[in-house]
């Protein structure tokens, strides 16, 4: 693997968009990838909503500052963490931090959204705005094609 920073494409669900823009959600977390390549500090994020839809919109962008390991356990409504890193204090600044009204419509979300009753994860924090209204780039190679 390299440790040049990559860029992910990251979708919220429609709910969380309001928060994002006005930088009160600063934090996601992300289950970690079947193939290994889990979001790292420094990796650049393009947020979307509706992504690989014909509604998709880019938010804005930014870069992962933090990534701690996370373990919700949904069945027994409990966080495993590690260091406190100063991003939240508890479960319940954790919840509003990633959108949610309180701890309990975070474990809600979470029971309702994934399978397993363990859910082994990445907070990623971000800092700052997000960069909104840029011109957007298309990073893929361009082909021509004669008519």
């Amino acid at each position: 693997m390299s440790d040049k920073p990559l860029i992910y494409s990251v979708n919220f669900k429609k709910q969380f968009e309001p928060m994002i823009l006005s930088g009160e959600k600063d934090i996601t977390i992300r289950v970690n990838r079947a193939d290994g390549r889990d979001i790292k500090p420094a990796d650049h994020l393009n947020f979307y909503t509706g992504l690989r839809s014909s509604k998709s919109k880019l938010l804005g962008c930014n870069k992962a500052f933090i990534v701690i390991p996370i373990e919700i356990d949904v069945k027994n409504w409990r966080l495993l963490y590690g260091e406190n890193y100063g991003i939240f204090n508890d479960a319940e600044s954790l919840a509003k931090r990633d959108g949610f009204k309180n701890v309990d419509d975070f474990f809600m979300f979470f029971e309702q959204t994934h399978k397993s009753s363990l859910v082994k994860a990445n907070l990623i924090h971000w800092r700052g705005d997000i960069a909104i209204g840029f011109k957007w780039v298309r990073l893929s190679r361009i082909i021509k094609v004669k008519v």
